[in-house]
């Protein structure tokens, strides 16, 4: 969406969305492994923490493009 709108390259985007999405589900399931019962909000805030990674490389390459472009 960010780089439909000309504000991130696409492969931030790509980069960034694969390892959040990755990191968030993998972190749930293992914090929520064999478990019978979890309340959501526990869920979605393990969710948060595991999209972390995804979210600080997305900004590393958003800003490594945005001197590569002020350098031009």
């Amino acid at each position: 969406m960010l780089f439909g709108l000309g504000r991130a390259p696409a492969y931030a985007g790509l980069l960034g969305g694969a390892l959040a999405s990755v990191g968030g589900m993998l972190l749930i399931h293992f914090w929520i492994a064999g478990r019978e019962r979890f309340f959501f909000i526990e869920a979605f805030g393990c969710w948060m923490v595991g999209c972390i990674p995804g979210a600080l490389a997305y900004q590393a390459l958003i800003d490594r493009a945005a001197r590569s472009r002020r350098a031009r």
